[in-house]
């Protein structure tokens, strides 16, 4: 993946977006491989808890054309932020008990599927997330969050034999918090108690491991079907995937993340054709 700079940000954090991101890029691929030594071989097919919740289309054309794909730097600008945030409390002493930045990864249908947490304290799982206020406000994370988790929480049974506790924790920390927000309660849901300030966390009830064992093994079949697929026969993403909204006057479409979160967008015939 290529960094560009059209939207001339200032060099310096220019270079720093993409230092951080090429070192990121790098340790999480050290990472997996060394889960691949532990499993005394190379897999040919890999996917993370992340990846698992995305469309299959958008995960199979991103990695088929990562090489190609060029990103804003601007845009990774809030990514950013949050690779320091991790690594701040991943710097912090650990508490007894405690442990962070945990890879786990087992052996599904030939897959290597694999994740890292942030931390596990006290069998309670633990996931960091910075995000601007609206992300809060407006967004619908629950199925998204309760997934990430419980693959997690799955992934750390198979892999170290240990049943993490059933309830996770998403700690939320909003990069662009507002008093006035607050004060002038221009939100009706600004009047429930506990309205966040400059960070939450919210609590989420994982699936059980059959359901979780359930869900990875079809979502993961369908990754392997999909490889065997040339690009255009891909299966098609979902409205509620491409986050598509529908204007009240007109009733047009739009799909906000094909037209800016999606990598694979410039090479998916769904997206190019309209």
């Amino acid at each position: 993946m290529e960094l560009t700079n059209k939207n001339g940000i200032p060099e310096s954090v220019f270079r720093w977006i993409q230092i951080l991101h090429k070192q990121n890029e790098v340790k999480r691929n050290e990472s997996i491989a060394a889960l691949e030594l532990e499993f005394g071989k190379k897999f040919e097919l890999k996917i993370s808890a992340t990846s698992l919740i995305k469309s299959v289309r958008e995960v199979v054309l991103t990695d088929r054309h990562y090489d190609e794909v060029t990103k804003e730097a601007s845009d990774l600008y809030d990514s950013t932020i949050g690779m320091v945030l991790h690594d701040s409390f991943a710097s912090l002493p650990s508490r007894p008990g405690e442990f962070k930045e945990v890879r786990v990864g087992a052996e599904i249908v030939k897959v290597l599927v694999h994740g890292q947490f942030d931390s596990i304290y006290n069998l309670d799982l633990n996931d960091y997330k910075s995000l601007k206020i609206g992300g809060y406000i407006w967004g619908d994370k629950e199925y998204e969050y309760t997934a990430q988790l419980s693959i997690y929480r799955f992934l750390y049974f198979l892999h170290k034999a240990i049943m993490a506790n059933d309830i996770g924790t998403i700690t939320q920390l909003f990069v662009d918090y507002r008093d006035r927000e607050f004060e002038t309660k221009k939100y009706g849901w600004a009047d429930v108690p506990n309205y966040p300030h400059k960070s939450i966390e919210l609590n989420f009830q994982m699936w059980d491991r059959e359901k979780t064992e359930r869900w990875i093994i079809r979502k993961v079949t369908d990754y392997k079907i999909a490889t065997m697929l040339p690009d255009n026969e891909l299966p098609l993403c979902k409205d509620e995937e491409r986050w598509m909204r529908v204007a009240k006057k007109t009733g047009k479409k739009t799909y906000n993340k094909c037209a800016k979160y999606c990598s694979a967008a410039p090479f998916c015939n769904q997206h190019l054709g309209g």
